[in-house]
């Protein structure tokens, strides 16, 4: 339909408070039949769009940065066609940090099969903590995979001309890390260590 989601830090657009997240009309202007359930200083950091409409955000917000009344997990939401929040996504507590460190979700990528692929820093995601910086969940936020990626923090994003997965270090990460690669079904397809 031609409008645009725009995520950010951000509590105004054209004069209009607005948080998270905003839809845009072609023209620029805001679209206001979409609301987003964020509370100011809620960062989105990353959007997908799924199949059916439903908007996935990842960033660097918790369970208390929606609006009063709404809970949520943390770190991932995801919204109907007009910005409510999805109550039927089951991501549990969402993205945790370990001891002692912080959590945000940079990157969200979505396979053909509809799981999802969500990288960031994060000690856990809702109570599996063998699940660090890069876990792929099944469409109903349950997690699907039994291996996992090192604790180096990785990005995850899909080329839209390729429609490949790509995964990405930050300049500061450096030494090994163990690449997996699943197939459509969750069976180990490729295992690689690489120099990052």
């Amino acid at each position: 339909d031609g409008k645009l989601l725009v995520a950010g830090q951000f509590g105004y657009h054209n004069g209009m408070v607005v948080h998270g997240v905003v839809r845009l009309n072609p023209d620029g202007t805001r679209d206001n039949s979409f609301n987003a359930p964020f509370y100011p200083y809620a960062t989105v950091n990353a959007i997908a769009v799924q199949d059916d409409g439903r908007i996935l955000v990842g960033g660097e917000y918790t369970d208390a940065m929606y609006n009063i009344g709404i809970t949520g997990p943390n770190r991932i939401t995801r919204l109907l066609a007009d910005g409510s929040m999805d109550t039927t996504f089951a991501a549990g507590a969402g993205a945790l940090p370990a001891a002692g460190s912080t959590a945000y979700i940079r990157s969200i990528a979505l396979q053909p099969d509809g799981r999802i692929l969500v990288g960031g820093r994060f000690g856990a995601f809702d109570s599996e903590a063998q699940y660090q910086q890069l876990i792929r969940l099944y469409p109903d936020a349950q997690t699907g995979v039994d291996d996992h990626i090192g604790r180096d923090m990785l990005h995850v994003f899909q080329d839209p001309s390729t429609r490949e997965l790509v995964l990405r270090g930050l300049p500061s990460t450096n030494g090994t890390a163990e690449v997996l690669v699943h197939d459509g079904a969750g069976r180990l397809a490729f295992r690689a260590s690489v120099s990052v």
